[in-house]
């Protein structure tokens, strides 16, 4: 133990020591404090504290972050520390035999990492440590931290040593010119009375420019209005609002340039009046460091170009504006094939070919975006009516097109591109959604084509808006609402789980069918809002559900298109589970196979995201899209939905039931669940299960219904009623 480590007659010199410096029963003086606030910042540390033992105690003279009471010595860490005369750290107080008995770990403050530098008198005897410490254990501790640890311990023995009677002060002041740490202290009107050495080659000052002085002259000319305001309350006050507290804010050097540092402040009162301290780091290499993970986030590091995310801000920032202009998607094909078959080097240098090429056909304004591994955006605002777009979408194509010469090899890549213009498009999710929109039929298109959006919506630009701000209404009022359909165990008929299903409570037209108004919804940006509410709609009753001890049920939802290309999704979805009580398990996201070819590699990193956390992926209405067979193989998801065209043909065309046989050995061999959508007979029930499908959902068990038909269903577990449907909804 700690305490049986001691000899009485150096237990007697400390206690002797502490007397004669006049410590242990007195306040803690204010740069004691000051310099725990210091310490405890620069090292991360919540507790900081200056320990002094004597022969029965430890006695705290000035602590930040724990209100630590004089104790035993035998209780104390910082006996460790005293006694051994050399730093003492502990990483996991918890794994020491030396202390973890100890009531300052086991009880309040719980300390689990300690580290402790020895105060040391100069003739060499220690009478105590500066420590910091942490409700936390650590895995390391840094050499600088340890080194400034050292030296802010042997600061404060200076401090001490000035303060011990008939000591020469000058020896103190020597000490703080010699560290590095950066120090200045003012008087009341803010006149400089002291800077050291560390401070003075900082800011590029001599000492005589200084002392003296208005401590404006090293603050910039932007903040000295604050500055001035902070001064003025003093008159009334003990000492400055920050007093013991740690910012970040810029000096200002000799040459007029600027430095960003970080500075603890402290006050005090003496018979030379009110008189301010700080303590000064230059925080320079953080602040680059800040910078390049900014980069980082805001530009691609192979090209250059914006990411996804400073693009749509950019965008946003533009729509701030009545700025007309054209906004382009371009979607390169074969780019991320060719990478795979050649290489990563050969990607990243087609990459870079475009980066040069791009720029040549631009306006020097325009902003330039790598949104996938396959996508480029481009925000032009000199493109401000059809005709220049339409000028502008060509020329880019033509430079996409042409072979890139890599040296040992010639390569041509195709694109597919969408622009839209601005003109009455209402905000950036919009104008993005609606370039999407026509790069969505440029890519059915082919033949490397670029359309517009205008020139392929069925729409007027006024229906567009009407139709837009029903829907926008209609969320707003709350009109939306789902009903659930049954989803069944085909070997059993037991109820496995339910599909949400959205309907429009229509006000004049009452309860509408998705068919209605889907088309409308898909094409706007307010997919992306309605989207989100089905999330935690369905979550959210789902969870009611469950805590009223229902049993819990596999819920199944579908996603927009637009919500595919979102990057928060899977968060999004982590969230309400959270929220509303539910396991991700629960939960089964469908998406149609069309919406992961726009960026199969984010579509890629999304699945895999939301799978991780146990939510389930369904492929919905497979085999009626644009997608391959390859696709099952490639995405991690757990379930395909069979498209109900091939269901309602399955008995009366060989075609239907040969595909449906194929989807289902494929998905088991595989290893995905198979479930049969718009199952109306029980004939296709009974053909469907000896072909191995696992699951069926149609009218044979149900149509869509509110949430009460579902939890009455649900409190019985009672298998739906099957029955005859002529009709689908």
């Amino acid at each position: 133990m700690p305490g049986k480590q001691h000899g009485h007659g150096r237990s007697r010199l400390r206690r002797e020591l502490i007397e004669e410096f006049r410590l242990g029963d007195s306040s803690p003086d204010l740069f004691s404090r000051s310099l725990c606030d210091f310490i405890a910042n620069f090292c991360s540390a919540p507790i900081a504290y200056i320990s002094l033992i004597d022969d029965k105690t430890q006695i705290i003279q000035a602590s930040v972050g724990a209100d630590l009471k004089k104790m035993p010595r035998e209780d104390s860490i910082c006996n460790l520390t005293v006694e051994g005369g050399s730093p003492l750290v502990i990483l996991d107080t918890e794994t020491d035999d030396r202390v973890k008995d100890l009531p300052i770990v086991t009880g309040d403050p719980s300390i689990r990492f300690y580290a402790g530098a020895p105060l040391k008198t100069f003739s060499g005897e220690t009478m105590g440590a500066l420590c910091i410490a942490d409700t936390r254990a650590r895995t390391e501790f840094s050499t600088s931290d340890y080194e400034r640890l050292q030296q802010a311990a042997r600061l404060l023995m200076n401090h001490y040593e000035e303060r011990r009677e008939g000591f020469p002060g000058q020896t103190a002041a020597s000490f703080i010119n010699a560290t590095e740490l950066s120090m200045i202290s003012v008087d009341r009107q803010g006149r400089i009375q002291f800077v050291n050495n560390s401070l003075l080659k900082l800011l590029g000052y001599e000492r005589g420019q200084l002392i003296g002085r208005d401590v404006e002259i090293i603050i910039p000319m932007r903040f000295r209005a604050s500055h001035h305001q902070s001064f003025e309350q003093l008159s009334d006050k003990k000492g400055p609002l920050l007093d013991g507290k740690t910012v970040e804010v810029f000096a200002r050097r000799s040459d007029g340039s600027e430095i960003p540092i970080e500075i603890t402040l402290s006050a005090w009162n003496d018979a030379a009046g009110m008189g301010i301290g700080a303590i000064i780091n230059d925080i320079s290499e953080r602040r680059e460091r800040d910078k390049r993970l900014l980069r980082l986030a805001n530009q691609d590091p192979v090209t250059g170009f914006n990411t996804r995310h400073r693009f749509e801000e950019l965008i946003d920032q533009h729509c701030q504006t009545h700025v007309a202009g054209t906004l382009l998607l371009i979607e390169l094909d074969g780019l991320k094939e060719t990478g795979d078959r050649l290489g990563q080097d050969i990607f990243d240098t087609l990459l870079q070919n475009i980066a040069v090429r791009l720029p040549r056909v631009l306006a020097k304004e325009s902003v330039i975006a790598r949104l996938g591994e396959e996508q480029i955006g481009l925000l032009v605002q000199s493109a401000q009516t059809f005709e220049e777009a339409h000028v502008l979408a060509q020329a880019v194509m033509e430079e996409m097109v042409l072979p890139f010469d890599l040296g040992s090899m010639k390569l041509k890549l195709g694109a597919a591109l969408g622009y839209a213009l601005r003109q009455d498009t209402a905000n950036a999710r919009e104008w993005m959604a609606n370039a999407d929109f026509a790069l969505a039929h440029a890519r059915k298109t082919g033949g490397n084509s670029a359309i517009a959006y205008e020139g392929h919506v069925e729409q007027t630009s006024q229906q567009r808006r009407v139709a837009r701000d029903e829907l926008l209404e209609a969320l707003r009022k709350q009109q939306f609402v789902l009903h659930y359909q049954p989803q069944v165990l085909l070997e059993t008929g037991e109820l496995s789980g339910i599909e949400a299903l959205i309907r429009w409570q229509h006000p004049e037209k009452g309860l509408l069918m998705p068919g209605h108004f889907l088309p409308a919804l898909e094409q706007s940006a307010l997919s992306l809002d309605v989207g989100a509410w089905v999330m935690n709609e369905a979550i959210r009753q789902l969870g009611t559900w469950v805590a009223k001890g229902l049993p819990p049920i596999k819920m199944g939802m579908n996603l927009f298109p637009s919500q595919m290309r979102g990057s928060d999704l899977p968060a999004q979805v982590s969230r309400l589970s959270r929220e509303h009580g539910v396991d991700p398990r629960w939960l089964e996201l469908e998406i149609t196979e069309t919406a992961t070819l726009e960026d199969e590699g984010r579509a890629y990193e999304l699945i895999s995201e939301l799978r991780e956390l146990g939510i389930g992926i369904a492929f919905d209405d497979f085999g009626t899209g644009y997608a391959s067979l390859g696709s099952l193989q490639r995405y991690p998801i757990t379930t395909l939905k069979i498209d109900r065209g091939f269901v309602r043909d399955l008995l009366t065309r060989q075609r239907d039931s040969a595909i449906t046989r194929a989807l289902i050995m494929l998905s088991h061999d595989l290893g995905l669940k198979t479930i049969a959508e718009g199952v109306e007979t029980l004939d296709q029930q009974i053909a469907l299960r000896l072909m191995g499908c696992d699951y069926g959902q149609g009218y044979l068990y149900g149509k869509a219904l509110p949430a009460a038909d579902i939890e009455a269903m649900l409190a019985s577990r009672a298998k739906p009623p099957a029955k005859q449907a002529r009709r689908k909804t």
